[in-house]
């Protein structure tokens, strides 16, 4: 009764707060003469020029305590004028809403309109809707069908796009003929067909053992939750999916069948029985040992399942990473033993293992994922067995973690537990340009330090590559500083220097350093950008057609004592290098005419059978642009940096000015 009282109050004071906004972004009236309330349970205010509608949310007179509205009806006209717009939290954080229908004569629908609305399953968007706001459906978790009648596009599991509206909803149809449809069977599953196949949506019956009908492909997210009934859950092979299970207060047993290769949210999360989960032979994502699941190769602990006769746990030899709430809120736990295998610790991993007071860190660690070690509340002690090159990391700036520290370990568990908790945590690698070209996937998302020469430098990035004798390559990466760095640093970027960069690589934009800091008042500050030697040469490498085409290149190299070889397309191993390219001949050009690329031209060119593509940017010449009559049906040379474009798989050679392009 009091909740329901709660949430009454709620809304009204909501909705005044909402009416007397003023006039706001979809032109509303003033305040005191826009309250209108046509019977059906919705209030309105008309537009400031006075030609529409637009509904501001729920009257609260018409709320009846034991029966809420369920569904949300947004008509076309009220009294005589259209309804266009749906104001900004109109029917924010509403639990009762399941449905809503949006008429053809809306066009707006505005910021957190039907945000977090828990228990919102069916939409229907109008034919006139031009406009969702940003998080017009936000968190609204089980939104189940889109029925969209507009002209906008909407993307599963888009988040920014459309107000969320695609974020969680299972089936998006512009066919009413497409809607999925419920039912429930006499056992008490509810279920959702679409496009054939069945979602297990909810159980409500009073099985102890409970086998999953073997037609259901996915367990929806909460159906199993909640279910104090249930000993025994079988998931049969058809089940490719498992929403979040928890909170089954006598769940004992869980068994996988053979083609479940995702689940969901926080595993069992709430199940004091549960001591065994058992996976078929024949999954090939997931396996048990012991009782807990794991990867199939071993290699991940996706799931430790807490046992009350077991306060010691040894994660297995094999396990290099434990994966996202892998331990959490195990509090039986007083010691968990990591091995020298262990790499990644994902987000939540320990968090709530309440008895827990000391772990150990292995060397062999090299990421620590946020929240890891929240609410530890015994945990006294955390050892770092490497406590070098960690920073933490929060998407806009790093922040190194003083190695002394780390060596205290009360210290490094308040930098965990608390400090740095939010934060994910990496080691940085010093490393040299080969090693980057021989690990790429490895070292995506990670800080690194790499010393090389810059070859060009281009608007806000520079390219800086080495040249290694072993292997007789040099080895490349593009470097984007961006705007952030101070005059200062910037006549430090000039070819010819050999500097000292640190910075996140990754391969959002292509492969490439970012990040890059300077610090003016100490140059030796091991964090800052650093000037290490000016007037490097580095060999500027000839290649022919040949070379160009190769698509297995074999470099040799020594890895202490032993020889390894490497092989993969040569271009990948010159990627970001300087190179030049002889007797070229120009086939076609393609100028682009629209943004800000207008006038830079791709130049189809052929030497020996080859094909090779070259790109230029704008050129400019005698305070002229150079045209592609410059060079179509031309032989050519070109010095140039071996690229690959993003989103694109062909590479290709890039030019930055007509000096380097020689016409025969």
């Amino acid at each position: 009764m009091g909740g329901r009282h709660m949430k009454i109050k709620r809304w009204i004071v909501a909705l005044m707060a909402v009416l007397c906004v003023g006039a706001g972004t979809m032109g509303l009236s003033a305040c005191d003469d826009v309250l209108n309330d046509n019977g059906n349970g919705l209030l309105y205010q008309k537009s400031a020029e006075g030609n529409y509608y637009i509904v501001v949310g729920i009257d609260p007179r018409d709320v009846v305590e034991d029966a809420p509205m369920t569904e949300i009806v947004i008509p076309e006209t009220y009294l005589k004028l259209p309804v266009k717009a749906v104001k900004a939290k109109a029917f924010y954080d509403n639990d009762d809403i399941a449905s809503v229908i949006i008429s053809d004569s809306v066009v707006t629908i505005g910021e957190k309109a039907f945000a977090e609305c828990d228990n919102l399953q069916h939409v229907t968007v109008g034919a006139a809707v031009d406009t969702i706001e940003s998080e017009a459906f936000y968190n609204c978790e089980h939104l189940v069908d889109v029925y969209n009648k507009s002209s906008l596009i909407f993307e599963y599991e888009e988040y920014f796009d459309f107000g969320s509206i695609g974020y969680n909803a299972l089936n998006i149809y512009m066919d009413e003929e497409a809607k999925g449809t419920f039912s429930t069977d006499e056992e008490g599953f509810t279920f959702y067909k679409m496009h054939e196949e069945v979602y297990l949506m909810a159980y409500h019956g009073d099985a102890t053992e409970l086998v999953i009908p073997d037609n259901v492909v996915v367990i929806y997210s909460d159906a199993l939750e909640f279910n104090d009934k249930v000993e025994k859950i079988v998931i049969p092979d058809s089940v490719k999916k498992v929403g979040w299970i928890g909170w089954c207060q006598n769940l004992k047993e869980v068994v996988f069948g053979a083609n479940v290769s995702e689940i969901e949210g926080v595993p069992f999360s709430g199940c004091p029985a549960l001591t065994t989960i058992t996976v078929s032979e024949d999954n090939f994502t997931y396996s048990s040992i012991d009782g807990n699941l794991y990867s199939k190769d071993g290699k991940t602990l996706v799931k430790y399942i807490s046992k009350p006769t077991e306060t010691e746990f040894v994660v297995p030899e094999q396990v290099e990473v434990l994966d996202t709430w892998a331990f959490y809120d195990c509090t039986y736990l007083t010691s968990i033993t990591l091995p020298e295998t262990l790499e990644e610790i994902g987000n939540y991993v320990f968090s709530g293992c309440t008895s827990l007071t000391e772990i150990t860190l292995p060397a062999s660690v090299e990421k620590i994922g946020p929240h890891s070690f929240e609410d530890m509340t015994s945990l006294t002690s955390v050892v770092f067995e490497n406590t070098e090159n960690w920073y933490s990391w929060d998407y806009a700036r790093y922040t190194e973690i003083p190695a002394e520290d780390l060596a205290d370990g009360e210290t490094a568990a308040q930098y965990l537990n608390s400090t740095y908790s939010e934060l994910t945590w990496k080691r940085f690698e010093v490393l040299d340009l080969r090693e980057l070209a021989l690990n790429k996937e490895k070292y995506i998302d990670r800080l690194v330090i790499v010393e090389g020469v810059i070859t060009r430098n281009y608007g806000n990035g520079v390219y800086l590559e080495s040249y290694d004798e072993e292997t007789n390559m040099s080895y490349g990466v593009c470097v984007y500083y961006g705007y952030g760095l101070p005059s200062s640093a910037i006549k430090f970027l000039q070819a010819g220097f050999r500097v000292r960069v640190v910075g996140q690589f990754s391969d959002t934009f292509g492969y490439q350093i970012s990040g890059v800091k300077y610090n003016p008042d100490d140059e030796s500050d091991p964090q800052s950008l650093q000037k290490l030697e000016e007037n490097v040469e580095v060999p500027c490498r000839e290649i022919d057609a040949s070379l160009y085409a190769n698509q297995a290149y074999t470099i040799t190299f020594m890895d202490g004592d032993t020889q390894q070889t490497a092989t993969k397309p040569f271009l990948e191993w010159a990627l970001s290098t300087q190179v030049t390219m002889k007797n070229l001949v120009v086939k076609s050009v393609y100028t682009a005419s629209n943004g800000g690329n207008a006038g830079a031209m791709t130049l189809t060119c052929e030497v020996n059978g080859q094909t090779v593509i070259v790109r230029t940017p704008v050129l400019i010449d005698d305070g002229k642009v150079v045209t592609e009559d410059a060079y179509i049906g031309q032989t050519i040379d070109v010095t140039a940096i071996v690229d690959l474009a993003f989103g694109e798989s062909e590479y290709q050679l890039k030019i930055f000015n007509t000096s380097d392009i020689v016409v025969h």
